[in-house]
């Protein structure tokens, strides 16, 4: 077997905890923006509305990246590169939200 294939395969139930963490946080994350949909809310505090998009977007990457690993018998390049692209969109968003709340004049 190959040694990529057994080392990802080693940490197979650290991958299995971690994408149950995310998709734990992921819910008790929406419920917690349900119960205060009015805080969120399109006239609500966009900081808070940001931080929250953020937030979730982390967590379905965490989520991905457990997937991605659970896949058997996978390369490198098989990962590799799927996780790029994670990678690529999860930053993509950041910068967007860093950039959204930059560019907002401040009120009060």
């Amino acid at each position: 077997m190959d040694t990529f294939v057994q080392s990802v395969e080693y940490w197979h139930d650290f991958y299995i905890m971690i994408g149950t963490a995310a998709a734990t946080l992921m819910g008790l994350l929406f419920v917690s923006l349900s119960i205060n949909a009015e805080k969120v809310a399109p006239k609500g505090n966009k900081d808070l509305r940001v931080l929250a998009a953020q937030t979730f977007t982390s967590f379905i990457c965490m989520l991905l990246f457990a997937v991605l690993f659970l896949i058997p018998k996978q390369g490198p390049l098989g990962l590799g590169i799927p996780l790029l692209g994670i990678d690529a969109i999860g930053l993509f968003n950041t910068v967007r939200r860093f950039l959204e709340l930059r560019h907002e004049p401040k009120q009060g």
